[in-house]
């Protein structure tokens, strides 16, 4: 909170809360800001926390405890609440006492002596003096004077703003200047001697609580020092009890780097497997490939010594669960496990799996036996997620209805439920399998025949497709179309583009899916060449290569604008004449006359070779005796659109009333010809007519 007026009605509400234990708190916390009829508790050992941050404030913990009572039912809780407060050697222990009740009933004084009988952190204060009775203010005063209940660290007297004051919202200094007041002009107050005015006002008491606090942290300082000597001393002298020594528990937790031989033996745990593994994958990169992939499968070697290979079909579904999840790297895990196929060991084998001749496979075929069984279950299979996919979606489709029939658009959109967000996964992964499916095939890991297989289970459903189906058909043939396109099976790529052309006028299949195809149709007619290249990974080197490359290119860029800027705002600066107008013609060698206001004869016949301008004196500027525009049109081109309008009768006969008229009556229907630069570099001028 951020506003000092909201700090009272929360705290009324955690009181609430706390007194009222069997209620669920929510309802006071939330509901309306009013006492409850009736009231479980009266005092209550828990207490309400309130944490006040800023620049100027100290780092303190005050606790306003209750008032001790003399009887009643809650004298024993209210008692224990604050002895386990004020029996604390670090705390300091402000007595308030109201003048407004008589002595007898404060046994708050009792209970501080207990506990600390040196008065050392112990500080009287008197609250409320201006409800004292009349005649009865001698009998407070000698508090002050410490001849009644003396204290070490003495009594303080203080004045706080009443309940009227506070409604009223009565700042801080209007209360001290108040309080200044009251104990400047009230005659018993006022009259005390000086050293005893020193003990009255809120800024007194402030001043003299922090010196006693720093000299407690200071004391307490140096007993925190000497407990552990004292300790130590008492354990030399034997004077503490024996004490059993720690024993280890069974499932205690153990570091695996503290011991060697520890470590050697959780090496073949699947959980070290996985981790070690998994932290290889997450480093692998372009640069740092041929380190890290043989670090790879020395952890699939391990499997020599095992009679069922279960290390290396772990390491096998790390890498192609990194892959289907990683769609953008599946290039570089398709090379990870061309290389592991080339280079595990031949002694690896598992007894289970034998070829038809009854031989064990072993080494890199029984890795790509793992590998090839894994990709064809997870592709049979399709996203396993796709039913709750459209649940989800539907379910949020509904709650989106819900909610701009109600109105609630300036509320902050719900979060996706947990199925939504596990469909969505099932779906990354699936079209990452299709690419990394793709790559096997382009270093030939897969036969051509598996990819036809493919795409006709894909295509296996014209009439109605799934999504799925046609989104992984599009990923497959993006990735390994070029490669499957060729003069062999050009007549079984024209029956899948047939059939693919079919789905796009198909009405059950939606518009994304039918601009996917089109663009799978496109990419076939453009021989396979994308438009964009698609990100895969790649070197620093490269990258910075690249981009020292495009700042090199916009350099040269803006070099090359800023030179044609120059030569054709310069042109040949040397060959201009001076017209009788006062403007300048470039590469004109004879000065032209002044046009005539109203002469359209010569309108439109512009000479091929020279170039001309437009001055002040414009042709527009009809029946005015000074023009205040200045505009200058530049022609360099030998055409423009100036001189179709001499070809053109129509327009010629259209012009004749503007030089006769310039203001034709309201029925003519006004023509305009305005004039306005061509495009930079053409050197033409353009007319446009407006009616």
């Amino acid at each position: 909170m951020f506003d000092k007026s909201e700090v009272e009605e929360r705290i009324r509400r955690a009181q609430r809360a706390i007194l009222n234990p069997n209620t669920l708190s929510m309802r006071f916390l939330e509901g309306p800001d009013e006492d409850p009829i009736g009231r479980e508790l009266t005092f209550s050992m828990n207490s309400i926390c309130l944490q006040i941050s800023g620049s100027d404030v100290a780092d303190l913990s005050f606790c306003d405890l209750p008032g001790m009572i003399a009887s009643g039912v809650d004298k024993e809780i209210i008692e224990n609440l604050v002895t386990a407060y004020i029996k604390k050697p670090s705390c300091i222990i402000l007595l308030t006492v109201a003048c407004e009740t008589d002595w007898e009933n404060q046994r708050g004084f009792d209970l501080a002596q207990t506990y600390d009988p040196e008065g050392k952190r112990t500080i009287g204060v008197l609250t409320k003096p201006d409800r004292i009775p009349p005649g009865k203010e001698e009998r407070w005063i000698r508090f002050i004077k410490d001849e009644d209940k003396p204290l070490e660290n003495g009594w303080f007297s203080v004045k706080q703003p009443d309940s009227k004051a506070l409604q009223q919202g009565i700042s801080w200094s209007e209360a001290r200047a108040k309080e200044r007041e009251y104990f400047g002009f009230t005659q018993c107050w006022s009259s005390l001697e000086f050293a005893y005015q020193q003990y009255q006002g809120t800024a007194n008491l402030t001043e003299r609580l922090s010196d006693i606090l720093s000299a407690l942290i200071n004391k307490r300082l140096l007993e925190l020092q000497d407990e552990p000597q004292k300790l130590i001393q008492r354990k030399v002298t034997g004077s503490l009890e024996p004490v059993a020594p720690l024993e280890l528990s069974v499932n205690r937790w153990t570091p695996g780097s503290l011991s060697k031989k520890s470590q050697a033996v959780n090496e073949d745990r699947p959980e070290v497997v996985d981790r070690k593994v998994k932290g290889l994958l997450n480093k692998l990169t372009t640069e740092k490939f041929d380190s890290i992939s043989d670090q790879i499968i020395a952890w699939a070697n391990r499997s020599e010594k095992e009679k069922d290979g279960r290390t290396l079909i772990q390491v096998v579904r790390l890498v192609f669960e990194n892959a289907t999840d990683e769609a953008t790297w599946s290039e570089m895990y398709a090379r990870l496990c061309r290389k592991m196929m080339e280079q595990i060991s031949p002694k690896v084998q598992d007894d289970g799996i034998r070829n038809p001749e009854g031989k064990h496979i072993t080494g890199g075929h029984l890795f790509r036996k793992y590998l090839l069984n894994r990709c064809q279950e997870d592709f049979e299979r399709g996203w396993a997620s796709k039913e709750s996919t459209a649940a989800a979606a539907a379910t949020k489709a509904s709650e989106d209805a819900k909610v701009a029939a109600n109105g609630d658009e300036g509320e902050e959109a719900a979060l996706y439920s947990e199925e939504y967000y596990a469909a969505q996964k099932a779906k990354r992964q699936g079209l990452g399998l299709i690419k990394f499916i793709g790559e096997l095939f382009k270093l030939q890991m897969l036969t051509e025949r598996i990819m036809h297989e493919c795409v006709k289970k894909l295509l296996g459903n014209v009439e109605n497709p799934e999504e799925e189906e046609i989104e992984s058909l599009c990923k497959l043939l993006t990735t390994v179309g070029a490669l499957l396109d060729t003069q062999k099976a050009h007549a079984h790529m024209d029956v899948y583009f047939s059939r693919m052309k079919e789905l796009t006028k198909s009405p059950n299949v939606n518009s994304r899916m039918q601009f996917m195809l089109q663009d799978i149709t496109e990419l076939r007619e453009c021989k396979w060449i994308p438009r964009n290249l698609a990100a895969a990974p790649t070197t620093l080197a490269a990258v910075h290569e690249a981009a020292a490359k495009d700042k090199e290119k916009e350099q040269y860029q803006r070099t090359l604008s800023m030179s044609r800027g120059c030569s054709r705002r310069g042109g040949d600066r040397g060959e201009y004449q001076v017209g009788p107008d006062g403007w300048a013609v470039a590469g004109s060698t004879q000065p032209r006359a002044p046009p005539k206001a109203e002469d359209l004869s010569n309108f439109g016949k512009i000479n091929k070779t020279t170039s001309m301008s437009f001055g002040p004196s414009s042709i527009f500027a009809a029946g005015k005796k000074e023009s205040k525009r200045d505009s200058m049109i530049s022609c360099t081109g030998s055409m423009n659109m100036f001189s179709m309008l001499s070809q053109n009768a129509e327009l010629a006969n259209e012009t004749q009333p503007l030089a006769k008229s310039s203001r034709p009556s309201k029925p003519q229907v006004r023509h305009r010809l305005g004039l306005r630069r061509g495009p930079r570099g053409t050197g033409g001028t353009n007319a446009t007519q407006e009616a």
